[in-house]
């Protein structure tokens, strides 16, 4: 089974959900919180899970941000499937998760970085745009996912995606109900701490449900592999070169669109490995290539 990108998201969601387990543990070790549903912010105020709170966490906003920039590119590929007056609502959807998941990263990172205990509002403000801003992404790529479907994204993994998006409004109601509206109406039967444990309850579960949507891009992201594509401008057009896994796969020396490139791309999509030579042009430069425009418009041979 192909591997791909399938760690990116999954490192995302590992970082994240190993950070808050490590960070409760030591302080819980240390007496630092209630043992018994703290916040999950709780688990980070004092030093020193603080600093692996605040560093970890770090690390998974790039993660996500890694995660959901490859994911945007993705979706991109589908576009040719729609008409040109339902493609702009794609497109729009599209850079909309994009931007989306920004603003939940720097929501992530803020809330990190700024204690509770020191900057109360700062720290409230930064939770209220990760976990809003993550279940929008959640919904708009669950509707991305659906208008792809059934390849790359089949029917059960978009069900899925919707699922746990609406799991994620549920949870962020009921944390904002639970952890403010209600605690103000607190009394002898129902004290103040019922509700705030209430609240943190369904913060653990938001962001265990948060991560378990990460990880279904896993899906998709094992048929994805990166490459490097380097360009050199030769003065008249532009040479491509790819190197994934150490090796040359396309075109060098060969202007991008030509009938050569074409001919090239053509013996790759059947299966065969056209014969590559290496070019040594007038300028000192060493290429290889399938066919040279170059050389064969100067009609120079290839040399050894």
């Amino acid at each position: 089974m192909p591997c791909g990108l399938a760690w990116l998201p999954i490192l995302s969601s590992v970082t994240s959900l190993g950070t808050i387990i490590v960070t409760y543990t030591l302080a819980a070790v240390n007496e630092h919180i209630f043992l018994v549903l703290p916040y999950i912010s709780d688990t980070g105020v004092h030093y020193p899970e603080s600093s692996l709170f605040s560093l970890f966490l770090d690390v998974s906003a790039a993660f996500f941000l890694l995660t959901a920039y490859v994911r945007y590119h993705h979706v991109r590929q589908f576009q040719d499937r729609f008409q040109e007056n339902r493609l702009w609502r794609f497109r729009r959807v599209n850079i909309a998760g994009l931007m989306v998941s920004l603003v939940a990263a720097v929501g992530l990172i803020v809330l990190a970085n700024f204690p509770e205990d020191e900057d109360l509002l700062i720290h409230l403000l930064g939770a209220f745009f990760c976990f809003t801003f993550g279940v929008a992404y959640c919904l708009l790529h669950a509707w991305l996912s659906f208008k792809t479907s059934p390849t790359p994204s089949p029917t059960w993994v978009c069900i899925i995606r919707l699922v746990l998006g609406c799991l994620g409004i549920i949870h962020t109601s009921l944390v904002i109900l639970f952890g403010t509206v209600l605690r103000w109406h607190a009394d002898s039967c129902n004290p103040q701490m019922k509700f705030r444990r209430i609240s943190a309850m369904f913060e653990w579960l938001l962001v265990v449900t948060f991560n378990l949507y990460t990880l279904t891009f896993t899906y998709e992201f094992r048929h994805i592999q990166l490459a490097t594509i380097l360009r050199h401008w030769t003065g008249d057009s532009w040479e491509f070169m790819e190197l994934p896994a150490d090796e040359v796969t396309a075109s060098s020396g060969v202007a991008s669109g030509s009938e050569a490139a074409k001919l090239q791309l053509e013996e790759e999509a059947n299966g065969n490995q056209p014969a590559r030579y290496p070019c040594l042009h007038l300028d000192g430069s060493l290429h290889t290539v399938t066919v040279c425009e170059t050389c064969n418009a100067e009609g120079k041979a290839h040399p050894v």
